[in-house]
């Protein structure tokens, strides 16, 4: 059995995947388990992620980053299991840094942009800026986590309660983050906020003007399902 596993969610990334994996091989402890999970995609992504040598599952349709990651977190076989985003916009090598506060105690580690120590480097619009400032306000008071920054592109879980979150996780969209965080909070698991090197790439997949309304409304369906 694998003691890490590395779940990378991925959509129409067959260009920026390889670049991502070789980063992570070049840090990664001998005997990781890397999962890809290939959302659907038609570009190829799965095609790249096995020429890499990494494992593979790929789901028959386009579903979306949590339903990516529920899969993910259920099939990873690691004692513990972190995802990350396949642009590599955290760095592997502050991923492990994640994999090491789980390792230090915590069920629960979470990249953290605005933690004492955080860094963010490349282009990143105001408007974004200000949009994510704006979702992160209106969570803590729909849906309050306790962590500051819930939808940086990394955390790490212990297998327990990776699998105890994932049963109960149901969003599928890009407010799935806070699902799991909300959960984890109402479970009484230990969490803990990592500061890490945000790397911005202008091809992001997460446009929050764009995904805003979506995410809004899956944070009242989330209140609904989980009273």
């Amino acid at each position: 059995m694998s003691t890490l596993s590395i779940v990378i969610p991925a959509y129409e990334e067959a260009s920026r995947l390889p670049p991502t994996l070789a980063r992570l091989a070049e840090v990664a402890p001998p005997g990781t388990e890397v999962l890809v999970i290939d959302d659907g995609s038609r570009d190829g992504t799965a095609d790249a992620a096995r020429a890499a040598g990494v494992g593979v599952i790929s789901l028959p349709e386009n579903r979306g980053k949590g339903a990516a990651v529920r899969q993910g977190l259920c099939s990873a076989a690691g004692e513990i299991i972190a995802f990350m985003d396949a642009d590599g916009s955290i760095p592997p090598a502050d991923v492990l840094r994640l994999v090491a506060a789980v390792g230090a105690g915590a069920d629960i580690a979470v990249a953290s942009r605005v933690a004492p120590g955080a860094a963010e480097v490349g282009d990143q619009s105001l408007v974004r800026e200000l949009a994510s400032s704006a979702f992160r306000a209106l969570v803590r008071i729909a849906a309050p986590t306790g962590v500051r920054d819930t939808q940086c592109g990394a955390k790490a879980f212990r297998r327990e309660a990776a699998r105890t979150l994932a049963a109960a996780q149901t969003l599928d969209g890009f407010a799935f983050d806070v699902e799991l965080l909300w959960l984890a909070r109402r479970a009484g698991l230990r969490v803990v906020e990592v500061p890490v090197r945000v790397e911005h790439h202008r091809a992001s997949k997460v446009g929050m003007l764009r995904h805003a309304a979506p995410m809004l409304l899956d944070l009242w369906r989330m209140r609904l399902r989980h009273r």
